[in-house]
């Protein structure tokens, strides 16, 4: 099997969320794969990454490379929750991926100083010419995207306030527990830790985000807890 995914930057093993959760799954089910770092997203079958390979088939999105990993090993990633638990981490991984991703990707693209470096990282090998067009594109594009999915419709201050109660309750479900569920790491905690590593790791990032991240033991520890398990060769966040 191999992983296609983003090359390693700003001290995470991935700078997209899904990427390192599609990792995290694979390192919680034990499966040998090939990790392959591309920059362009088209290696993907659905124009995005990350993406696995086997037996000749690409299968893209993180959630359809959970169910591939569960259809080829029978790994379940949810052991001992009822099914009342199982809604609930549902719910959770919705709400990170489907709005707290968002202010992630609304910090990194639209604050002036974050997309410098975003740029920076990201663009800086391209030919001069080249360089000062593309990074005006994407950025014009994430803009679109933020824009249609309904978080670009308001103040940076509103983003940051969604993302914070996110996170709130993201804290909150952690209290007392290693994990999100207890002493061991379910599927939730493949999508939770990869996100709030994303936040917490980036040391150029001053968004209110990444503060309360910080500022707050149980998130810390648990992104902490959650690299030394999966990610020991990475720096401390």
């Amino acid at each position: 099997m191999k992983l296609f995914q983003y090359p390693a930057a700003f001290g995470l093993s991935s700078p997209s969320p899904f990427c390192a959760k599609a990792e995290v799954l694979l390192k919680m089910a034990g499966v040998d794969y090939e990790d392959v770092r591309v920059n362009d997203p088209r290696k993907g079958p659905k124009g995005k990454l990350p993406a696995i390979e086997v037996d000749g088939r690409l299968i893209g999105d993180s959630e359809l490379i959970r169910y591939e990993i569960e259809r080829r090993t029978g790994f379940d990633f949810e052991p001992g929750l009822d099914e009342g638990q199982k809604a609930v981490s549902h719910a959770f991984a919705r709400m990170i991926e489907e709005r707290l991703y968002w202010v992630i990707v609304h910090g990194r693209w639209m604050d002036d100083d974050a997309f410098g470096v975003i740029r920076s990282a990201f663009f800086a090998s391209m030919p001069p010419v080249v360089r000062s067009i593309v990074p005006i594109v994407a950025r014009r594009q994430v803009r679109g995207y933020l824009h249609g999915q309904g978080l670009g419709r308001h103040s940076r201050e509103e983003i940051m306030a969604f993302g914070l109660r996110d996170l709130a309750a993201l804290a909150t479900q952690l209290d007392g527990k290693s994990f999100m569920w207890g002493d061991e790491p379910t599927y939730l905690d493949a999508t939770a830790w990869a996100h709030l590593h994303n936040i917490a790791a980036p040391k150029h990032d001053a968004s209110p985000l990444r503060q309360a991240v910080r500022a707050d033991e149980r998130l810390m520890a648990y992104v902490e807890r959650g690299r030394e398990r999966w990610f020991p060769e990475l720096p401390a966040a």
